[in-house]
């Protein structure tokens, strides 16, 4: 029976996610996030099938990540556009290299959905 892997993805992910916040997305790579984790590079490769399979897999975490930051709900549609603008802001500010990464071209990813996405997050949009 194979053992489990020392590093699980969501321990891999979440330590290149703090060197993203602290560094940049141009600052990770296997090497750096081994040195953190104090491994070799050979369980995030396995963890991932190589470099592509982990920016791919990164590239989703963090827009997990960056759209739990940002879906607050209002009581109504305005106040809803309200908060969810205020959190972006928030989220440019506070943790500016995720932002860059999410909204200015650090990830092959697109946000889906434009405004409605937040306007209408677990709502019916047949209004």
């Amino acid at each position: 029976m194979p053992s489990n892997p020392k590093f699980q993805k969501d321990t891999i992910l979440s330590t290149a996610l703090d060197i993203l916040k602290r560094d940049g997305y141009g600052a990770i790579n296997i090497k750096v996030i081994a040195k953190e984790l104090n491994c070799s590079t050979q369980p995030i490769s396995w963890q991932f099938g190589g470099m592509d399979g982990f920016r791919t897999e990164l590239a989703e975490f963090v827009m997990q990540y960056a759209q739990g930051k940002l879906q607050r709900k209002g009581d109504n549609l305005a106040e809803t556009f309200y908060k969810n603008g205020e959190a972006c802001i928030d989220l440019a500010i506070d943790e500016p290299n995720v932002f860059r990464f999410v909204y200015m071209g650090g990830s092959d990813l697109k946000v889906d959905g434009g405004v409605e996405v937040f306007l209408y997050n677990g709502r019916d949009m047949n209004l």
